[in-house]
């Protein structure tokens, strides 16, 4: 189920390099399977992997799902990419209220600033 660390990481390279290389669906399908497969241990990492893949490719109601259950995974410290990422996904889905929402808890994300600049919520940042 979990697999030798090594042919992990060389699928979530392989995963990454597919994604760069704009072929989004090769991707997903072993973005997907590494989270199928993951450690409860990476888990979390592996689902925010998959949410931002998805959300990149166009896919956002199924990146929000994913990044809801990231958040629910992940370590505390590690919550914030996610709410960036279902933020983005419910912004592409014109659930305004609830992307502030998540937004607001990733606020010390550089995306998640730049989605609520763009919503009138925060002041640009000059740091």
């Amino acid at each position: 189920r979990n697999g030798n660390p090594d042919d992990r990481r060389l699928r979530l390279e392989q995963a990454l390099a597919w994604l760069a290389a704009g072929r989004g669906d090769e991707a997903l399908g072993l973005f997907e399977a590494l989270a199928r497969d993951a450690d409860p241990a990476t888990h979390g990492e592996d689902l925010l992997r998959l949410a931002t893949a998805r959300l990149e490719l166009g896919h956002a109601s199924r990146a929000e799902v994913v990044a809801r259950e990231a958040v629910e995974r992940l370590p505390s410290e590690r919550r914030a990419e996610a709410h960036a990422v279902r933020g983005l996904a419910l912004l592409a889905l014109g659930r305004r209220a609830e992307a502030r929402v998540a937004l607001s808890i990733a606020e010390d994300d550089v995306r998640a600033r730049s989605a609520l600049e763009a919503l009138g919520d925060r002041s640009p940042r000059t740091d």
